[in-house]
């Protein structure tokens, strides 16, 4: 189980008993984060850091809520 398994985002939810629309996901990986996020109906937050390439943001295959530069960022969302 892992990441975008809709078991892994079920797993969170249940333990922490909060709603899809309650969470944030923020990653850097495009295919497993942000794609998992899509499939729960989370909002998601795109770093371009880590594993982020700037082709990934071309053709996407899920469209994050937000794209920062950085974690650093996160204040002014929130």
């Amino acid at each position: 189980m892992g990441k975008p398994s809709a078991m892994f985002f079920k797993t969170v939810l249940n333990n922490l008993q909060l709603a899809p629309k309650d969470i944030v996901v923020v990653g850097d990986d495009i295919t497993s984060d942000i794609v998992g996020a899509e499939r729960m109906k989370m909002r998601s937050i795109l770093v371009k850091t880590g594993k982020f390439k700037p082709n990934q943001l071309d053709n996407p295959v899920a469209k994050p809520t937000w794209v920062l530069d950085s974690v650093s960022e996160l204040p002014r969302l929130f």
